[in-house]
């Protein structure tokens, strides 16, 4: 069954299982802290300032109004990203009607791009087109190499998360650099905490962070 019948059906069942959900908290991921008043501080997203395929400067609150999906890609690319952005393209229909009937957060996805030499607001742009990517839903943000390096590797730690790495689908080289790529979809909270990783490019593994996010939009539900 196609991915996008799979989540049809799983969006149909959205309610009547909303109940009966495992209530376990999901996991939090990356270095953790006590603090001296015995809570623990999660690691979470830094501070960022990129621009989104609409030319429009972008920073870290945007993670802070929403649960948000993340991944790490570039427009060229023809192995993987086709795979993962297809599986957005269909897990997107499922989100949007989530969040037109949901009293949680309501989710957004966002793809960084690992080429911007090449992926310009234009370029980002015309492969949104491609992916009937939705305006105010799925952004596509592009900046200094620099920025979303550092972002990359400190911040949504796509190295230290990596499972099961290889030179095929994380590390690829870039001149005499390394060029950072990965299948991960991150789960992101509104509080900037990494609440899941998911392989993007395996259907059954995009479904269980549809699973995910709905488990999170219960975390978070606003009052009704």
């Amino acid at each position: 069954m196609k991915l996008s019948k799979i989540l049809s059906v799983a969006f149909a069942l959205v309610f009547i299982s909303c109940n009966t959900q495992n209530s376990t908290t999901l996991p939090f991921y990356g270095p953790k802290k006590l603090l001296a008043s015995g809570d623990t501080a999660y690691h979470q997203i830094g501070k960022f300032s990129l621009i989104n395929q609409d030319q429009v400067s972008i920073n870290e609150h945007i993670l802070q109004s929403k649960i948000s999906v993340v991944n790490f890609f570039f427009a060229t690319c023809q192995s993987i990203c086709p795979i993962m952005s297809k599986h957005l393209m269909h897990l997107q229909d499922s989100c949007l009607k989530f969040n037109s009937v949901s009293h949680a957060y309501p989710f957004q996805f966002i793809s960084i791009t690992v080429n911007p030499e090449h992926d310009n607001p234009d370029v980002l742009k015309n492969y949104a087109k491609s992916y009937n990517a939705k305006s105010g839903f799925w952004t596509f943000l592009t900046g200094s190499k620099t920025e979303i390096y550092h972002l990359a590797k400190h911040d949504f730690l796509v190295n230290a998360l990596e499972n099961n790495s290889t030179a095929e689908n994380t590390a690829y080289t870039l001149s005499t650099e390394e060029f950072i790529h990965s299948e991960l979809l991150m789960l992101i909270d509104p509080k900037g905490h990494i609440r899941g990783l998911y392989n993007g490019t395996d259907e059954s593994s995009v479904i269980e962070l549809w699973d995910a996010l709905k488990r999170l939009s219960k975390e978070f539900e606003k009052p009704h």
